[in-house]
């Protein structure tokens, strides 16, 4: 089943390198409990993380995607200052690289993992991408 799983991504790999968006269609979201959000909340800011990795992470392909947890967001809700807007929520996710490392600044074919996305909003605003990587 592991070997199955690793083939399917290479091959993800492989057909989205020749492309020119990052792929989101093999990713998998795991879904972790808030007491600081709610699962809508979680859902929206991975769908504005997803969409910017689409449109940025060229011939990547997103495998997990998820929330961090309230512990990892506590520790960058002091930060809001540097991105603007007075809330935040961190994200994890793994992808793979194609053969052009993105657009260069990624090793190519290579696996990232623990990717950390940093989203900010204001209270009953869309979450809005500030910042990731780390």
């Amino acid at each position: 089943m592991k070997r199955a799983l690793i083939c399917l991504l290479i091959l993800s790999v492989l057909l989205c390198s020749c492309g020119g968006r990052g792929n989101v269609s093999f990713a998998v979201t795991e879904k972790v409990g808030s007491e600081i959000y709610s699962e809508r909340e979680i859902d929206d800011a991975i769908e504005e993380a997803t969409a910017y990795f689409k449109r940025h992470f060229e011939g990547c392909t997103l495998t997990t995607i998820s929330y961090a947890g309230d512990h990892k967001t506590a520790d960058w809700a002091g930060r809001t200052e540097l991105y603007g807007g007075s809330q935040v929520i961190v994200l994890t996710s793994s992808f793979l690289t194609g053969p052009q490392g993105s657009d260069g600044s990624l090793n190519p074919n290579d696996i990232y993992t623990n990717w950390m996305w940093i989203l900010t909003r204001d209270p009953g605003g869309r979450w809005k991408h500030a910042d990731h990587g780390y």
